[in-house]
């Protein structure tokens, strides 16, 4: 049985949250905080790649409403099905009846033009993986948001989380640690660079369709980066319960 790590980069503090966060206590947590999210991916995955024991990289954003159980079903997922990446999956807004779920792919000149709008990702509708559409328990997506979503260690390797572009004229940008990120940009959007470059080596992306979490929305106006400390808390599974 493989042992997964389960990595959170969290820039604001929704209680709701951390309720079902803090009852994961069967895997080992990296909790990074309130650093810019290419500098707290890239020590995700250094730590995760100088540990040899983890299978897999679990990963949430901090703007999802989950249970734990939500991460016990796809560590099982892979464990009998062999998917390089698994996930859950979630709404884009309270007030649309969109999935942060593409099957279809952006059309490629889009992407070219890091000109990307909502009406660019293809988005399909709650109701039609609810309606099984695509199929169940699973289906085949080509971006799934990375709400919570389990990534097999040879596939990270091939596939690092790295940013789609960067944002310019950006309010959090000066707290960068790198100086070159503080004048050019922090980057953005990985979910869809990691699409991108799933889609390009080939590596299918499945859903459990079965794993709904409740995005929470525009919750920007949250933002710790630059009024709470940065801090990096590693949690050990509690395996003797």
């Amino acid at each position: 049985m493989g042992k997964a790590l389960f990595y959170v980069a969290a820039a604001r503090n929704f209680s709701l949250f951390w309720d079902w966060v803090d009852r994961v206590d069967f895997v080992d947590k990296l909790i990074i905080r309130n650093y810019l999210l290419h500098e707290a991916h890239a020590y995700a995955m250094k730590y995760f790649f100088e540990h040899s024991e983890y299978d897999y990289f679990v990963m949430s954003s901090d703007d999802v409403l989950g249970t734990p159980d939500h991460l016990k079903q796809l560590i099982r997922d892979e464990e009998e099905h062999g998917f390089p990446v698994v996930s859950a999956w979630c709404n884009v807004l309270t007030d649309k009846p969109w999935a942060a779920v593409s099957v279809a792919p952006i059309d490629p000149k889009v992407i070219a033009s890091k000109l990307v709008t909502y009406e660019s990702y293809n988005f399909v509708h709650i109701h039609d993986i609810l309606l099984a559409r695509y199929g169940y328990p699973f289906f085949s997506a080509w971006f799934i948001g990375l709400p919570l979503t389990l990534i097999r260690r040879d596939v990270l390797k091939r596939v690092p989380l790295r940013a789609f572009r960067n944002r310019s004229r950006d309010p959090f940008s000066k707290y960068a640690l790198d100086p070159r990120v503080r004048a050019e940009g922090r980057g953005i959007m990985f979910d869809l660079q990691f699409a991108v470059d799933c889609a390009a080596q080939k590596i299918p992306i499945t859903v459990d369709s079965r794993l709904f979490l409740l995005h929470f929305g525009f919750m920007g106006s949250y933002i710790k980066i630059g009024v709470d400390p940065r801090r990096i808390d590693f949690v050990k599974a509690n395996l003797e319960k």
